[in-house]
C-alpha cells in the first residue's frame, strides 16, 4: 500500500459519507491523495483492507483551537468561573511560563502536542488561533533558535491573533505589521495557509477591523473573532463596565474605546469578508442571528459546546441558529478550558445537551460544516469522489441497532485510525492499518 498510483479499496461495516446517507457493509475506494468512490461493491483492481466493526468517515474537522495551551494537564481556573477572572489565570500562565523558560514546554513543543492529539481524535483539518507567526515550512518564530519545522500530519488554517484594545496609530501598525508576513508565508506554504485573528470586540478597536477589511480587500483570507463569548463582553460593549473593565483598570488599559456597542456592529463590519468566523456566540440575539442567516455563505459560528460548560454559560441556542438559516460548525477550544481535543466528544455532547437536533445534522457540523467555514469544503467535510481522502475511522459497538449515526454518537467507542490525504498517520495496534502507518 505504497504506491501513490495503487488503488485501495477500505471497507468497513458502515461509510458515513456526510453528503449523503451511511452504507453497511461498504467501501470507500482511494487512488493516492483522492477518494475515487464510496460504494458497495469495491473495483476488482483495487487492494481490498477489511476494518471490521468500525465506520469510515470524513476527517472530523476542528474549527477553532488554541494549541498553546496543549502541554496543560488540568484545565486553567475553575469551572463555572467569569470570562474575565479566566483570562486572568491566562495572563497568569503566560507570564510564569515566561519565567521559567527551563521548566516550561516551548511554544513549538506545545503546538506539536496539540497537532498529535488532534490527530488522534480523527481530526484532519483545524482553525488554530496562534500568538506567534509561522514560518512557510511549519517553523514556529518568536521562540528562540529554530528547532525545525512542525510536523503537520493535518491541514491547518493558523488564524494569527491581533490584540489592539485602543486606536492609537502605533498599536495598530503594529499589529498590521505581523499580520503582512504572516499572510504571505501563508500564501507560499505547502503545509498550513494564513487568516487573521482580531481577537475579541473588547482587544480588537473597530480601527485594527477595519485596517483587516482593507488588507482583505487587496487579496482574501479568512479571519476569526471571538464574539458574544459571555454576558460580561455585552456589559462592557454596552456600557463599559462591569467585570472587564475592572480588569482593564488592573492591567491599567485605557478605558473602553466606545459605548454602546453590540455585537451586531461587528458582524457587520465583518461578516462581508469571504470567509468569517465569529467564534462562540453564546449570547447573539435574534437580530444578530438573523444578521448572520443573511451572510450564511461568508459566515459561521463556531460553537465549543464542552468550553461552553466549564464557564457555566446559559444554554447555547443551537437550535435557534440552526433554525435561523445560521451556519454553525463546531471547535474544542483549547486545554485551557477543555479535558482534551476530542471532537468527537464535542459531537457526542450537542447530541446529550440538545436532543432535538438531528444525529445526522450534529454530525455534519464536525465535518462538512467546518470544512465549510475554514473555506476547505471543495477538498474536506464530506467522502466525496473528488475529495481528498481525509478519513476518520471509529469503532462501532456491538448491538442490534443498525443506526450509524446512533452508534457514533451514542457510544463511548474511539477512533481507531485517521488517514491524511490518503495515507495513515495514526492507528491504533489493533486496525489492519497500524502496520501500513508504521512503515510510513
Amino acid at each position: 500500500m505504497n504506491a501513490a498510483s495503487q488503488k485501495v479499496a477500505l471497507r468497513a461495516r458502515y461509510v458515513v459519507p456526510v453528503a449523503a446517507p451511511p452504507l453497511h457493509n461498504a467501501c470507500v475506494v482511494m487512488r493516492g491523495e483522492q477518494i475515487e468512490a464510496v460504494t458497495a461493491t469495491p473495483p476488482a483492481d483495487a487492494e481490498i483492507v477489511d476494518l471490521g466493526s468500525v465506520a469510515i468517515l470524513p476527517g472530523l474537522v476542528n474549527a477553532h483551537v488554541h494549541l498553546e495551551f496543549s502541554a496543560l494537564e488540568e484545565r486553567l481556573g475553575e469551572a463555572g468561573m467569569p470570562l474575565p477572572a479566566w483570562i486572568r489565570e491566562v495572563l497568569t500562565w503566560r507570564q510564569r511560563v515566561a519565567n521559567d523558560p527551563d521548566g516550561a514546554v516551548s511554544t513549538q513543543d506545545a503546538l506539536a502536542r496539540g497537532l498529535a492529539e488532534a490527530v488522534r481524535h480523527g481530526t484532519t483539518a483545524l482553525g488554530e488561533i496562534a500568538t506567534v507567526n509561522w514560518r512557510r515550512n511549519g517553523e514556529i518564530g518568536g521562540t528562540g533558535p529554530s528547532r525545525g519545522p512542525l510536523d503537520l500530519p493535518l491541514d491547518v488554517t493558523v488564524f494569527r491573533e491581533l490584540i489592539a484594545p485602543t486606536s492609537e496609530p502605533l498599536r495598530i501598525a503594529e499589529c498590521m505589521l505581523t499580520a503582512g508576513p504572516h499572510l504571505a508565508e501563508g500564501e507560499v506554504s505547502k503545509t498550513w495557509s494564513a487568516g487573521l485573528s482580531p481577537h475579541a470586540p473588547y482587544s480588537a478597536h473597530p480601527q485594527l477591523c477595519e485596517a483587516v477589511v482593507r488588507l482583505h480587500a487587496r487579496s482574501p483570507f479568512p479571519v476569526a473573532i471571538h464574539l458574544a463569548e459571555s454576558r460580561e463582553e455585552l456589559e462592557w460593549l454596552a456600557h463599559g463596565t462591569g467585570p472587564l473593565a475592572d480588569l482593564f483598570d488592573e492591567l491599567e488599559l485605557p478605558s473602553p474605546f466606545a459605548a454602546s456597542r453590540r455585537p451586531l456592529e461587528v458582524i457587520e463590519q465583518l461578516g462581508g469578508l469571504s470567509n468569517t468566523l465569529f467564534v462562540h456566540g453564546n449570547y447573539l440575539a435574534p437580530d444578530e442571528m438573523a444578521a448572520l442567516a443573511e451572510r450564511a455563505s461568508t459566515t459561521a459560528v463556531v460553537y465549543c459546546p464542552r468550553t461552553h460548560a466549564y464557564f457555566g454559560h446559559e444554554p447555547y441556542p443551537l437550535v435557534e441558529m440552526l433554525n435561523a438559516g445560521v451556519s454553525v460548525a463546531l471547535g474544542t477550544d483549547g486545554r485551557g478550558s477543555n479535558p482534551d481535543l476530542s471532537l468527537l466528544a464535542e459531537m457526542r455532547h450537542v447530541a446529550r445537551q440538545h436532543p432535538e437536533v438531528p444525529l445526522a445534522r450534529i454530525l455534519e457540523l464536525g465535518t462538512l460544516a467546518g470544512a465549510r467555514a475554514l473555506g476547505r469544503e471543495a477538498k474536506a467535510g464530506s467522502l466525496t469522489p473528488g475529495k481528498v481522502a481525509n478519513l476518520a475511522m471509529i469503532a462501532l459497538p456491538e448491538g442490534a441497532t443498525d443506526d450509524a449515526y446512533d452508534m457514533l454518537l451514542r457510544a463511548d467507542t474511539e477512533v481507531v485510525a485517521t488517514l491524511v490525504r490518503g495515507r495513515p498517520v495514526f492507528a491504533t495496534d489493533e486496525t489492519p492499518l497500524a502496520a501500513w502507518a508504521k512503515s510510513d
